[in-house]
């Protein structure tokens, strides 16, 4: 790391490979040579990727250490706390869905979340709802 920025955390378009060495058991080859793609970074879908690289960083802390388990209870607990000190959940744990959907899509688009398989359908009966903590 160079003055506490990553080499890595960046687009593909941003990052730069140097080749300490040519003996390698990889053969690299140079696109220097291969036609340019437009990168819209103005999509709305590239507005997306901000959340990639937090998702991709939590999904390797889980996969490279060990938590203690908290089993079912533990687990809804704690997203209950979360959720109050978001204001999304009353202090006896009743969380009102219409706005935790509402918040939920205002923060990530429709698009980002097809692309995850996190699709909400705000006009099934459980969105109609909520639900409680205790």
């Amino acid at each position: 790391m160079k003055g506490g920025r990553s080499k890595h955390d960046c687009l593909l378009k941003g990052s730069i490979v140097t080749l300490v060495s040519q003996v390698n058991k990889h053969r690299f080859i140079s696109t220097s040579h291969a036609s340019k793609i437009a990168i819209d970074l103005e999509s709305p879908l590239m507005a997306d990727i901000k959340h990639l690289l937090p998702i991709a960083s939590m999904v390797f802390s889980l996969l490279n250490n060990s938590f203690e388990a908290l089993g079912l209870k533990g687990i809804q607990q704690r997203y209950i706390n979360i959720l109050r000190e978001q204001g999304l959940a009353s202090v006896g744990g009743s969380v009102p869905l219409r706005n935790l959907i509402s918040r939920f899509t205002t923060f990530y688009s429709a698009d980002f979340l097809e692309i995850m398989g996190c699709q909400i359908d705000v006009s099934s009966q459980n969105a109609q709802s909520g639900f409680s903590g205790q």
